[in-house]
Parts: structure tokens; C-alpha cells; sequence
């Protein structure tokens, strides 16, 4: 079984709600900066595996550009962050996923609320039954609907693994907070689910167009669909010049909001300034652990100002 942060960099050139669930703020105000809510975001803190300024090295942790992306949509929100890779394999660990699932219910069982849970990482789903028969899934091609739920359903009676407990675990959590998983990209294949996906409750991301349509080669079988491409440009100040700060970095902006997330000090190379002739477009860092995040905030930022309309 592997497991894979759901992301990946290129230069070359993704509505549910809980019942009774109120979202954290710290006033009612139509100001998004009183947007604050308390997100567990469990992935992989560790390994410098993303490419921000498109020289084919990796700068930053995958986590923290899920982080990122929904800082863009909400800068105050109260992120707890759930490290799961595993220094000693070198992998990201199911222990440690299973861990950060139970101190998420274990939170919320004294009474802590957070408004949903983001996890941008997958694992292949194994449908083989200890006998070596093959588990019979609906033969469909309709993305969405019954044939999927039918799916997600015999997938989960018949799991087989180690992550059951992690799946059990998750449902319990998703029964009062909302947890959005990435669905899998195209070299996980068409019909590709991430076992994480499977829990009653759980809603998986897959991957749309700029329109909202389903794009070819994404996983089939999700809940939801979000824009899987997201630009890296550098931030130009009026004179066609990259923006530096005090201490002459440059300032790379990944999430859209037009504010720094990273610096060339962040980069690799400490050289990156020197080495390369900046533009604004820098790379696209693509994959429906980015899509995830950008839905998942979506959500909650429409919920939040139905229910701010309706006080």
C-alpha cells in the first residue's frame, strides 16, 4: 500500500454541512478578516517536496502550502497542524494518522470545536479480499450520484487493512466535523479512490476546469470538484520590478491573495534572486491536494456569511 502527499509542481506549462454546527468567529462583521475558523490540517510538515520558484528543487514542506491555501482564503484562521510523516521510515505513517484523528475526537469530545478537518494526502485503496477475490464495484462512468455512493459503500465493507481503524476513527469525527480528503490525481487513475475517502461522512475532492467541470483522467469517484491549477507569481510592484522585503528577498505570492507566503530565502538555493531572471509568472503547483483546501474554505467561507445574513 503507498501513501502520497496528492500534489506536485510545473513549470512547463478542486454542500456539506453538519447539523447544529457554528463556525468560529470573533464578532459578527461582513469583514472576512473575522473569519477565524479552528482547522486541524493533517499532512506532511516535514518533507521539502513542492517547487515554489520552478528551478526543479523542492523549497517547502506540502503542508505548508496546504496552509497556505487557505490562509488565502481565510488569514486568520486558527490552523493545528498534524505532522504525519515519519522521520524514522522516511513515509507518512498511519499511526500517526490514526493518532491525529483520535486527539481531533478526544478535542472535541471535551467540547472543542473546529469547523473541518483538511487532509490533502491519499492512499491506494485495495478492493482484493484475503481469499484473493476481487470485490465487484457498480460499473458506471456517472461521476456523481448513486453509483458512486454504492461504490464508496461496498469499498468500505470490504477494506481489508490496517486503516480501518484510521477509517473508523474518522467517522466518529465526521459525525460533528466536516473532514475534506483529496481525491487522487491522474496517476492514480480514473476510478481511483483514497481509502481515507471511504468513511460515512467524509467528503473527497477531486479535480474541475475553471468552469466547474469534471476534468478527464481525475479520480471518478469524489463528493466534490475544485480547480486543481494554482499559479505561483511573483508579487511586481508598479515599475514591472519584483517586490522584496527589508532584507532584499524576493516575495512569491502561491494562494491568489497578492501577499507574500514565501521569500527567496525559503528557496534551495540561496541564490535564487541572482540566478534567475524574475517574471511574474514563476510555476503552477497543480493537484487536488490544493483543490481540496480551496473547496473545502469555500464552504465554510459561504456558510459563515449565510448564517452572518441571517443574524
Amino acid at each position: 500500500m503507498s501513501f502520497n502527499g496528492v500534489g506536485k509542481s510545473n513549470n512547463s506549462f478542486s454542500g456539506y454541512t453538519q447539523p447544529n454546527e457554528t463556525l468560529s468567529r470573533k464578532t459578527v462583521n461582513e469583514d472576512l478578516s473575522v473569519f477565524t475558523p479552528k482547522i486541524p490540517v493533517i499532512d506532511d510538515f516535514t518533507t521539502k517536496c513542492m517547487d515554489i520558484d520552478g528551478d526543479g528543487k523542492g523549497d517547502v514542506s506540502h503542508g505548508r502550502v496546504v496552509v497556505d491555501m487557505i490562509k488565502g482564503i481565510a488569514p486568520n484562521a486558527e490552523i493545528t497542524e498534524f505532522n504525519v510523516y515519519d522521520d524514522k521510515t522516511h513515509a507518512i505513517s498511519n499511526e500517526k494518522i490514526e493518532a491525529a484523528y483520535n486527539k481531533i475526537l478526544e478535542r472535541t469530545t471535551k467540547g472543542e470545536h473546529f469547523d473541518g478537518v483538511n487532509m490533502s494526502i491519499g492512499s491506494e485503496t485495495t478492493i482484493d479480499k484475503p481469499d484473493g477475490t476481487s470485490v465487484m464495484l457498480e460499473s458506471s462512468k456517472t461521476l456523481t450520484g448513486i453509483s458512486y455512493k454504492t461504490n464508496k459503500h461496498i469499498l468500505r465493507n470490504n477494506l481489508f487493512s490496517a486503516k480501518t481503524n484510521i477509517i473508523s476513527v474518522m467517522e466518529e469525527v465526521a459525525k460533528n466535523t466536516p473532514i475534506y480528503v483529496a481525491a487522487g490525481n491522474p496517476e492514480n487513475g480514473t476510478n481511483y479512490i483514497s481509502q481515507y475517502a471511504l468513511g460515512k461522512g467524509v467528503i473527497s475532492v477531486g479535480a474541475a476546469d475553471s468552469h466547474g467541470k469534471p476534468l478527464e483522467g481525475y479520480s471518478a469517484m469524489c463528493d466534490k470538484y475544485g480547480n486543481p491549477d494554482h499559479p505561483v507569481f511573483l508579487i511586481m510592484k508598479e515599475n514591472g520590478r519584483p517586490s522584496r522585503d527589508k532584507d532584499g528577498n524576493v516575495l512569491f505570492d502561491v494562494n491568489g491573495d497578492n501577499k507574500p507566503d514565501y521569500t527567496s530565502a525559503d528557496m534551495a538555493d540561496p541564490s535564487y534572486s541572482k540566478k534567475h531572471v524574475p517574471g511574474p509568472f514563476v510555476n503552477l503547483i497543480q493537484g487536488v491536494s490544493f483543490s481540496t483546501p480551496t473547496v473545502f474554505m469555500e464552504d465554510l467561507k459561504a456558510k459563515w456569511q449565510k448564517q452572518h445574513k441571517t443574524q
